[in-house]
């Protein structure tokens, strides 16, 4: 369960980057929070789309797995303005 959770979190903190980046950084905070929070949107629909495939199907286990997920993201999130300023 955390191999899938770690693949998902990785491929979602992806995406959330592309929006992020896509906005032209931190130099402008107008883009930057329009990306900032497409991001914590895009998130927190990866949580709820995987919780429910995770209930419809029996792959693994679903606390395990959601658990996981969840802190693959905050953990991830948490270190994003690391490479914010390499950006800039």
């Amino acid at each position: 369960p955390v191999a899938v959770a770690a693949g998902i979190g990785l491929v979602v903190q992806a995406l959330a980057a592309v929006l992020l980046f896509g906005t032209g950084g931190a130099a402008d905070p107008s883009p930057f929070m329009v990306g900032w929070a497409g991001g914590a949107l895009l998130r927190m629909m990866a949580v709820v789309a995987t919780g429910l495939w995770l209930t419809r199907s029996e792959a693994v286990p679903e606390a395990a797995a959601l658990l996981s997920l969840v802190t693959f993201l905050f953990v991830l999130t948490l270190i994003e303005p690391l490479f914010l300023k390499t950006v800039e």
